[in-house]
């Protein structure tokens, strides 16, 4: 299982703040405001429960629980980020 977050907030800070928690977990940045990582619900509920303190009001933040073979079936094109011995390349 995969976790993917996907956030559009406003604040710079509130910004870096959840890409330094990301990052601290083991998710890799894909896209300026994409995080993708190895885990499954206990991680997406326990980011979760850490990030709702710096979502404001019009921000908006998903987490979502993606099966492995999804995530290594996605349609790649640019970049790539190495994952799980495989590369997930940027859309």
């Amino acid at each position: 299982m995969y976790v993917v977050v996907f956030y559009d907030i406003s604040s710079n800070r509130v910004r870096q703040l959840v890409a330094d928690k990301l990052l601290s977990k083991g998710l890799a940045r894909v896209q300026r405001s994409v995080f993708i990582g190895r885990g499954g619900y206990a991680l997406a509920k326990d980011l979760a429960r850490y990030l709702t303190r710096f979502i404001n009001p019009g921000d908006s933040l998903l987490i979502m629980v993606v099966p492995r073979d999804s995530v290594m079936g996605m349609i790649r094109l640019g970049d790539s980020v190495s994952l799980d011995e495989q590369q997930v390349k940027l859309l």
